[in-house]
C-alpha cells in the first residue's frame, strides 16, 4: 500500500479542525493529539516539514468552524423567534401585489442577514 500523498493528508488534516470546531469538541488538545497519533502512524508525513503544514492545517479548519458558528449565532435566523414577528424590514427582493415569498433584512433587530418571509396580498 502506498503511503497518502501530502495533499491528502493535508485535506484530512484541515477536515479534521473543521469538524472538531463544529461538533464543539471538548478540547483542542484532543485533536492535537489525535493529530500525533496520526503522524506516528504515517512516517513520510514527518518529513519535509509536513508536521508543521498539518498542524497549520488544523488550525485553520479550527479556526474556520470558530468563525462560521459565530456568524451562525448572529444570523438573524437563528435569534428571530418562528412564526408572526412585527418587525421594521427592508424587502430584498421585490414582491408584486400578489404577495408571495421573499427576503427580507430585519432593521434594529440585533442580528445579520436576511430571513425568508411570506408577503401578503395585497400589502404595500
Amino acid at each position: 500500500m502506498r503511503p497518502p500523498q501530502p495533499v491528502v493528508l493535508f485535506v484530512l488534516a484541515y477536515g479534521a479542525g473543521l469538524a472538531t470546531g463544529l461538533a464543539r469538541f471538548p478540547a483542542p488538545l484532543v485533536a492535537a493529539a489525535l493529530l500525533t497519533g496520526f503522524l506516528a502512524a504515517f512516517p513520510p508525513a514527518r518529513r519535509h516539514g509536513m508536521p508543521l503544514l498539518l498542524v497549520g492545517a488544523l488550525a485553520g479548519g479550527l479556526l474556520s468552524a470558530v468563525l462560521a458558528r459565530r456568524a451562525d449565532r448572529e444570523a438573524c435566523p437563528a435569534r428571530l423567534p418562528v412564526g408572526r414577528v412585527a418587525l421594521t424590514v427592508k424587502v430584498v427582493e421585490p414582491v408584486d401585489s400578489r404577495g408571495g415569498r421573499t427576503e427580507l433584512r430585519p432593521e434594529g433587530a440585533g442580528c445579520r442577514g436576511t430571513v425568508r418571509a411570506r408577503w401578503p396580498a395585497q400589502a404595500a
